[in-house]
């Protein structure tokens, strides 16, 4: 029998009802990016992270439940009306602004995703992490006008929210696979060069084809062959049935696109770039392995 924390998270997954209010929030946050106007898709790659290469929502999540946790602690060891404890106070206040980052980032990897069970699950993530960020602000405002007991009472609850939505954040993340690379990385192309297309039978049009285990796109551009992973780093769709542009291949499912010279992401939601491989031609072969290795033997014939 499952334990009773994981038949309680089916359970959530398995709430129909709350597709409604996640299409409505979805519809919210691309309306607010949309007041950007021509700037609004260099905004939705920021909060994505492409720039840094990484998800930028789990580092943010860092900062509220990091503060609030000292809070919790400071406001254990005393303070009161007279001798108020004004690190707790700080600390909530940097918790507070830190989730306005969380939420943002947050919404962004979440908004692209269309499993329904993952849509519900983190949709009740960011139910509960609104309401720890109201609980700490109304602690905040207690605090400062003299209601210091009833204000740590207020963040004493907001920790145990925080703590189990948390939770379900490591749990989207561990489980449910939000915001983790679905692209191979390096470690899992060949080592030595291997043969996976005649070169005459690559023409203009990318393909897709395996090297051992290692599924592999090819395009021919600007008279040069490059290699890099097939399957998508945000969800792992394949990229050889989307569109090519030159040297950019733009991922089917939800526009992320990729520099095949280096693999660096052009434009998301995919953050991680692609992993490319060493390529070369050899009596009329396409070959490819892992970069920066060394040959133990002789070129394939």
């Amino acid at each position: 029998m499952k334990p009773v924390i994981t038949r309680t998270i089916d359970a959530i997954a398995r709430q129909k009802w709350l597709d409604k209010p996640a299409e409505a929030l979805e519809k919210a946050f691309d309306e607010t990016l949309n007041r950007f106007g021509e700037h609004q898709q260099k905004v939705r790659d920021f909060l994505n992270g492409v720039w840094f290469e990484h998800p930028l929502h789990p580092g943010f999540t860092d900062i509220p439940v990091g503060a609030w946790t000292v809070a919790y602690a400071l406001d254990l060891t005393g303070g009161d009306r007279d001798h108020p404890n004004r690190g707790a106070d700080a600390a909530i206040a940097i918790g507070v602004l830190g989730a306005v980052g969380a939420a943002a980032t947050g919404l962004a990897d979440w908004r692209i995703q269309k499993n329904h069970r993952v849509r519900r699950l983190g949709l009740v993530h960011a139910g509960m992490n609104g309401v720890a960020v109201s609980l700490y602000t109304a602690s905040l405002a207690m605090r400062m006008v003299g209601m210091r007991k009833l204000g740590r009472r207020a963040s004493y609850l907001g920790y145990g929210v925080i703590s189990v939505s948390a939770y379900l954040g490591g749990h989207l993340l561990a489980t449910e696979r939000q915001g983790i690379s679905y692209a191979p990385t390096d470690a899992d192309a060949p080592v030595e060069f291997v043969a996976v297309l005649d070169d005459a039978e690559l023409k203009r049009k990318p393909q897709r084809v395996m090297a051992g285990d290692l599924a592999v796109l090819l395009i021919r551009s600007g008279g040069e062959i490059y290699a890099i992973t097939d399957e998508c780093s945000h969800l792992g769709c394949s990229l050889a049935d989307g569109k090519h542009a030159g040297d950019t291949v733009i991922c089917p499912c939800h526009g992320s696109q990729f520099d095949v010279t280096d693999g660096s992401v052009v434009r998301g939601p995919a953050a991680f770039p692609a992993t490319t491989l060493e390529v070369r031609v050899t009596g009329g072969k396409i070959e490819v392995r892992r970069f920066g290795e060394q040959s133990v033997g002789p070129p394939s014939p």
